[in-house]
């Protein structure tokens, strides 16, 4: 799948011109349009009985939102890519997934709160679970800047080449093929990537030493198909197994082999269903530092 449109939603904090900018590479691979999305939540501009919209607000932060979206436009279509902006009123996550599927983007781009190096767990922000857990389009979680704690130093990282390294964190699942079907279409910007799979502790519990030798191979056989996969589309690949928990090994060897995104599919439950089985996928994008492009 190339990712030839891209609707950029700019009410999600993260976002700014530098997670714009760090998209332009695409522009390789057929890129050919970014679409600027600002929301303006139904809460904000009120509403007065009999009388609507409280128009004076509506108009104040429409003028602040067109400001910044027309000098993006600029900057966008400075560099040969096609810009549209649109400002809607409601509800961010509908208008996010309505406006994703009337302009039939490819993927979503979107951002995460910020969390203090002080405090122990990440933040996520109901309206991005809601969009990730509802949206039928991937969904990149975008962390231009981020700090974070590794081996007892602080560390601030710039995701600037969010395309270039890659890693695949799959289970199997659908989502993870179509995770190649994107690198495979968009090969022409990656450099090398990463095919990881880890086997749960919980899978191997109680099982016989040849039970897990049968798995490893198994799990080896299926990285390597995936490997033949890229390789056939020109992408250096290199494949991982682990065993463990599966969301400290994906982030740890994120940063072991310096991945430049990371790619993980999503169910769809609900947020309490999630945390309830332990979903990986949230698990990742609260806690790890590179931009996550979810997959259901």
């Amino acid at each position: 799948m190339k990712i030839q449109k891209i609707l950029f939603s700019t009410k999600f904090k993260e976002l700014n011109e530098d997670s714009l900018r760090s998209l332009f590479v695409l522009k390789k691979t057929g890129l050919k349009q970014i679409i600027l999305l600002f929301v303006i939540p139904i809460d904000e501009v009120g509403f007065v009985p009999y009388g609507g919209f409280l128009k004076d607000e509506e108009k104040k932060l429409r003028k602040i939102a067109e400001d910044t979206l027309n000098k993006w436009k600029e900057i966008i279509i400075e560099n040969g890519i096609d810009c549209k902006i649109l400002i809607e009123i409601g509800n961010l996550v509908q208008k996010t997934i309505l406006v994703a599927e009337d302009e039939k983007v490819d993927i979503i781009a979107v951002g995460k709160r910020k969390r203090s190096l002080l405090g122990k767990f990440n933040f996520i922000s109901q309206n991005l679970v809601d969009l990730v857990r509802c949206s039928k389009k991937p969904v990149l979680v975008s962390k231009f800047v981020s700090k974070y704690e590794y081996k007892g130093e602080f560390i601030t990282r710039l995701n600037n080449s969010v395309f270039s390294n890659p890693l695949i964190a799959t289970d199997w699942s659908e989502p993870a093929s179509k995770s190649l079907k994107i690198l495979s279409a968009n090969s022409a910007v990656i450099d090398k990537a990463y095919i990881c799979h880890v086997v749960e502790d919980k899978l191997i519990k109680d099982r016989s030493n040849d039970e897990i030798t049968r798995i490893k191979n198994e799990s080896i056989k299926r990285l390597n198909e995936y490997s033949d996969i890229l390789r056939k589309n020109n992408i250096r690949s290199e494949t991982i197994l682990l065993f463990g928990k599966a969301n400290k090994e994906i982030i740890n060897i994120s940063r072991e082999k310096n991945a430049s995104m990371i790619m993980i599919g999503t169910t769809g439950k609900d947020l309490f269903e999630e945390m309830l089985v332990g979903s990986v996928s949230y698990r990742i994008m609260e806690s790890s530092e590179l931009p996550i492009l979810m997959i259901s």
